[in-house]
């Protein structure tokens, strides 16, 4: 099985803004042609052996949504951004896993999916289902990838104006994968 080293982004075009940013270390290399963060037009993914692959998209996928990597760099996930039926834009309605050059699995949910973390040493993924605008908290779901069958589910409550206090006392309780899906909103 070929590990994944890589992910070099084509975002889809804005006039307003050509903003180029170059990031690498010395194993990756991330190119990011355009600020329009989230609506990523192609993704190409870059193999252990230098070779690279165009990442599929599943019916209806217009672009991708902030792909992640496992732990071990075997599996990337990203969300598939949809046509919302009352949208002028799409949305993250489905969450992606890719291994060995294939798609393994597609997870659906009531909502929009957001913030998807391995974990579990990259058998498992944790992500947030949650309105599409205004909505700050969310359900955090964990899934396991052999089967999809979902081992844990935590709910995060909405800020109210100004008081989150509800919500950091909820995330200070929650359970650590919870406390991962949510590191870098704190």
């Amino acid at each position: 099985m070929r590990a994944l080293i890589a992910l070099i982004l084509f975002l889809l075009p804005v006039a307003s803004c050509c903003a180029q940013q170059y990031v690498g270390s010395s194993a990756d290399s991330y190119r990011i042609e355009d600020a329009d963060v989230g609506r990523i037009k192609r993704l190409m993914l870059t193999l252990a052996d230098g070779s690279t692959v165009d990442a599929p998209r599943i019916a209806n996928q217009t672009a991708f949504d902030r792909p992640v990597f496992s732990p071990d760099r075997r599996r990337v996930a990203w969300g598939a951004l949809e046509p919302g039926c009352c949208t002028s834009y799409p949305i993250p309605t489905a969450l992606v896993i890719f291994e060995a050059n294939r798609i393994v699995r597609v997870i659906r949910e009531d909502q929009c999916i957001f913030k998807p973390v391995f974990e579990r040493g990259g058998s498992a993924i944790a992500y947030i289902t949650a309105a599409l605008h205004g909505d700050s908290g969310g359900r955090a779901h964990l899934r396991r990838l052999s089967d999809g069958k979902e081992i844990g589910k935590y709910i995060v409550p909405n800020t109210v104006g100004d008081d989150d206090s509800e919500q950091v006392a909820a995330l200070r309780r929650a359970p650590k994968w919870v406390k991962e899906i949510h590191a870098f909103d704190q």
